[in-house]
């Protein structure tokens, strides 16, 4: 069973928290790359993320493992690209907050790794850090997704909404 934390990033806020998963010592893998190529992994903060066939996400890998620890599938729907397989690999899928105008929609951290898998206490490990760390700001309203500070900020003086998948809220 997958756990996720649903958040709304402003641009700072996704920054810092780039940040503090760079120091933590994550690196930044891509969802697709070309079949028969291995991904390059950076730094989170170095990642550039760009909409790769309709979706806008890229994975953590935790420190401790390896590219050889992570699974790429071959697509169907597209034959030269291969695929993340996220519930064989010790990844954190990550979602940005997507900015559209002066809205922000809501993104997550996602962690799908079976609890058989030899590696899911320590992926879990690394799942549970960016939690703790999440968990310490403000949750929008009743559905309880996390707000950056300086988004929770900027949501107060009126400046940006947030857009959630069940809800739109200005603080």
């Amino acid at each position: 069973m997958g756990r996720q934390v649903r958040f709304f990033l402003d641009q700072c806020d996704h920054q810092n928290l780039l940040e503090f998963v760079e120091q933590a010592g994550f690196l930044a893998l891509p969802e697709l790359v070309s079949t028969g190529m291995r991904p390059n992994a950076v730094k989170p903060t170095e990642y550039r993320l760009t909409e790769q066939v309709g979706r806008y996400f890229f994975y953590l890998l935790p420190k401790g493992f390896t590219l050889g620890d992570v699974a790429y599938s071959p697509c169907t729907d597209f034959p030269h690209l291969s695929k993340m397989v996220a519930d064989e690999s010790p990844v954190i899928e990550f979602t940005p907050s997507e900015r559209v105008g002066n809205s922000l929609r809501e993104g997550r951290i996602y962690f799908c790794l079976p609890i058989h898998d030899p590696r899911h206490d320590a992926g879990l490990k690394a799942y549970n850090l960016l939690q703790r760390h999440m968990r310490k700001w403000k949750r929008a309203d009743k559905y309880r997704v996390h707000v950056g500070p300086h988004t929770a900020e900027t949501c107060r003086a009126g400046q940006v909404q947030l857009l959630g998948n069940r809800y739109t809220a200005t603080e």
